[in-house]
């Protein structure tokens, strides 16, 4: 998530596909707060050379300095860290509130072969692009236990694919 949008599109689409804000006073303030929160951390992480494993990391130390300075330093989204910032700074409980969101949208990765798929090796992920232009499938195999926790995967790599398509 280099790119702002990339983070964009991925951070609305994994906590748009879960359960985060939904069934809750404020919800879609929640689910907002999250996605903005996710695509702060998934445009640090990126930047700095990190994945994610490192936004789950910093899910769990909301009050960590590093993506906020990180993102100062990030000329393409000057205003992000102040995003950050602010959700950093906001009052205990509703702080709790967008971070759980954030988890939730990200919990599949509790599973750590979840996660280590989520992350692999320099060139051997998925080539969108590639794909696209060879004129490739992508298949996700999950069965039924597990489809409603990868949803928020899938969606975001959808989105990833569709916006690769959009630029190609």
């Amino acid at each position: 998530c280099d790119q702002p949008m990339q983070g964009i599109l991925r951070a609305r689409a994994l906590v748009g596909a879960s359960a985060a804000g939904k069934g809750v006073s404020n919800g879609d303030y929640f689910a907002d707060s999250a996605a903005t929160l996710l695509r702060c951390l998934f445009h640090a992480a990126a930047i700095s050379g990190q994945d994610v494993r490192t936004v789950e990391s910093w899910l769990a130390d909301p009050d960590g300095p590093t993506p906020y300075h990180t993102l100062l330093d990030a000329p393409r989204v000057p205003l992000w860290s102040g995003h950050f910032r602010g959700i950093q700074t906001t009052g205990s409980r509703e702080r709790a509130s967008i971070y759980n969101s954030a988890r939730r949208a990200l919990g599949a990765l509790a599973d750590p072969l979840v996660l280590e798929s989520c992350c692999p090796p320099a060139g051997l992920g998925i080539n969108f692009e590639t794909v696209l232009r060879e004129g490739g499938s992508i298949y996700v195999v999950a069965d039924s236990r597990s489809q409603e926790a990868i949803a928020p995967l899938v969606a975001a790599m959808a989105e990833t694919l569709i916006d690769t398509a959009r630029r190609l």
